[in-house]
């Protein structure tokens, strides 16, 4: 008979609350299909699915003297030409006088707003679909020598590893004396300095900006899609938030990433699971009570048909959800 830890009765009470609140629990080993389409990940250019991009990245590893570990933290061994050479290649291309390159985001975030209280541009999920070469909006507004401080991922767009943060010199010297991920985390591996550039080269390329306007285009089409395709179910049931700001801006920018509401997000998650899509719900605490959601994201990889799949298969579930709307179905289908 297993041992019964104290630990492990305070961790499952606290699993069982999540239960009874109705909120979703993760199984961190259970891998769910996405064999109807990706329409819940980060990687809105598709880049995981072009095969040439493995053979071309393939090719410059093998090419590298470099490959694996930093041997240490930037304080100490781990500042290589790979690293520096990263961080001036990535200052000249975005017009800044300094970045730092850290092991994800989420690192770049607390190193420095542990450090500062200041007002900084979060670039993690428009940094590679907007702006001149996918630089974000910062560039394509001409504000890069207005704005400070800069945060940017290479998770979302570039498919990759990894954060930067764009910052004058006084910054990055303060930072390379007082950051804690600089000086006690290792630093990204060779290998990772080598994707990153890789992965900042190919968003530069006429492919990418071919697959940026795709994504804006599949996402006009999946906005009226569901506006028209769900204008008989009550939006208690289930609606697109935020709709009405969605596309009204004066530089006519649309988000690939649309914040569908349910009250019963979790349901329509374990639906969607059944039909092979990877849907994650988004309930409280993670979002505020009464504003439930679905993150659905838009890529470059996905087809016009797959969305109107996915839009039917929302459709679906909001209809056995609500017995008056059943009832009209028949007659607005004939109309749709």
């Amino acid at each position: 008979m297993a041992t019964s830890f104290a630990l492990d009765s305070s961790l499952l009470s606290k699993l069982d609350d999540r239960k009874r609140r109705n909120q979703p629990r993760w199984d961190a080993d259970i891998i769910h299909p996405d064999d109807a389409g990706d329409f819940f990940s980060c990687d809105y250019l598709s880049l995981s699915r072009h095969p040439h991009l493995r053979q071309k990245f393939l090719g410059t590893l093998a090419s590298e003297p470099r490959l694996l570990g930093s041997t240490g933290s930037r304080a100490l061994t781990g500042s290589t030409t790979s690293h520096i050479g990263l961080e001036k290649y990535l200052a000249e291309e975005l017009g800044v006088e300094k970045t730092m390159v850290y092991v994800s985001g989420y690192t770049a975030n607390i190193t420095f707003f542990g450090e500062s209280a200041h007002v900084v541009v979060d670039e993690a999920h428009s940094i590679g679909l907007y702006g001149p070469g996918g630089k974000g909006l910062v560039r394509a507004w001409g504000l890069e020598k207005r704005v400070h401080t800069v945060m940017m991922t290479f998770t979302k767009t570039l498919n990759f590893t990894g954060g930067v943060i764009t910052m004058n010199s006084t910054v990055y010297e303060y930072l390379s004396n007082h950051s804690v991920p600089w000086m006690f985390t290792s630093a990204p591996a060779h290998v990772d300095m080598i994707g990153m550039k890789f992965c900042f080269d190919v968003l530069k390329s006429p492919e990418a900006d071919r697959l940026r306007e795709t994504v804006m285009d599949l996402s006009h089409f999946f906005m009226s899609h569901f506006a028209q395709s769900t204008r008989d179910i009550p939006k208690s049931v289930l609606s697109l938030l935020n709709s009405e700001t969605k596309n009204l801006n004066s530089r006519g920018l649309i988000s690939p990433i649309f914040a569908i509401f349910s009250p019963d997000v979790v349901a329509l998650q374990n639906h969607l699971n059944k039909k092979g899509y990877a849907a994650r719900a988004l309930a409280p605490p993670a979002v505020p009570r009464g504003k439930e959601r679905l993150r659905i994201v838009i890529h470059a990889g996905n087809s016009q048909e797959q969305i109107k799949s996915l839009v039917e298969a929302l459709r679906e579930w909001a209809l056995a959800q609500d017995s008056n709307v059943f009832k009209q179905d028949g007659a607005l289908r004939s109309k749709l």
